[in-house]
């Protein structure tokens, strides 16, 4: 038997956030289905309970260094800090720097932009 679970993802704004995600989540053994959705931003995973839990989802998810929050939380407040054990984290001190923002910056520097 399959559940679901949708997931507020604060830094997926762009297709290779999305890819990331698709593809960490696709290695999870128990995990049979990940759509996300740039415009939302969400992932929506289908998974064996019997197998997988939300925590390991949850947890693939922030080793890419985004932050995940509850379900139909607003990208804003993923990022708010949250109550230690809330199976949430704080938006990171020092966040990695993701290929969009890298792409932002070099647009930027360059004077086409």
């Amino acid at each position: 038997m399959k559940e679901t679970l949708e997931l507020t993802v604060a830094e997926l704004d762009c297709a290779d956030e999305a890819q990331q995600i698709q593809s960490a989540l696709g290695r999870l053994h128990g995990v049979s289905d990940v759509r996300t959705a740039v415009s939302s931003p969400k992932a929506i995973v289908a998974y064996d309970p019997g197998t997988i839990g939300p925590d390991p989802i949850r947890e693939a998810i922030r080793s890419l260094g985004m932050t995940v929050g509850r379900p139909g939380d607003p990208p804003a407040r993923c990022r708010q800090a949250r109550a230690a054990g809330s199976g949430e984290i704080a938006q990171p001190p020092a966040p990695p720097v993701r290929h969009c923002d890298r792409a932002q910056r070099e647009v930027a520097g360059s004077g086409i932009g």
